[in-house]
């Protein structure tokens, strides 16, 4: 079995725990968010705290249960953070006894694209941890990053740079940064895709959850 077939089939199994904890089918995720333009296209993967899913304009939208993933997204529309992509809309919704949050943002690719070279792979993701980690005495993947592939060094070097500096002024920060998190925008500029694990305070995350809209339903839209 490939990388890819195996990371599929950890995908599928993630997403029929996920659509089990909440005691849904696929299908109705599907007709819930049927929105014009937003409709659903495919179950691009899963994680342990939600599903993406790319959609009809081309991007992509989170469903998550998480209130702090969902009131990250919230501050990172309104503050227009580069460091991750660009929120088009978040929006809550219940579905059976479900609290859901859907979080419709650009796209992003994997960093190193549809064909990735398995070593510089493999050095992306020791580079990240290490830096992310801070382990001493040196960021020994790093230094070698910088020697095999300059450009992505120095792309990676700022974003995590760039994310210090928002963690110290705003203490908007990610805890689970790895490789896997990391992609490119649709403008070419590397950003954290997956920030459902983070250091919102529950007070800002109370305060933005009470500000998420509601998700209209798809016959309102419809009939509008």
């Amino acid at each position: 079995m490939t990388d890819d077939e195996i990371q599929r089939e950890i995908g599928a199994s993630m997403l029929e725990f996920l659509l089990d904890d909440w005691g849904v089918v696929e299908r109705e995720l599907y007709d819930r968010l049927d929105l014009p333009g937003r409709g659903l296209i495919v179950s691009f993967g899963a994680g342990a705290q939600g599903i993406v899913n790319m959609t009809e304009d081309g991007g992509f939208v989170k469903i998550t249960e998480a209130p702090a993933e969902a009131a990250f997204a919230f501050y990172i529309r309104d503050e227009g953070m580069p460091e991750f992509p660009v929120i088009h809309d978040v929006r809550a919704f219940e579905l059976g006894t479900n609290k859901l949050f859907a979080i419709y943002r650009e796209s992003v690719d994997d960093i190193l694209g549809a064909f990735p070279d398995e070593e510089l792979d493999d050095l992306v993701c020791e580079a990240l941890e290490g830096a992310a980690r801070r382990i001493p005495p040196d960021f020994q993947a790093m230094d070698m990053l910088r020697e095999v592939a300059p450009e992505l060094h120095r792309e990676i070097d700022t974003l995590l740079a760039s994310l210090a500096d928002v963690r110290v002024q705003t203490d908007f920060g990610v805890v689970d940064l790895h490789a896997d998190n990391i992609g490119r925008a649709d403008d070419g500029r590397l950003v954290v895709r997956d920030f459902g694990m983070n250091t919102l305070s529950s007070e800002m995350i109370a305060r933005a959850v009470r500000h998420i809209r509601e998700l209209p339903e798809p016959t309102a839209v419809l009939s509008a």
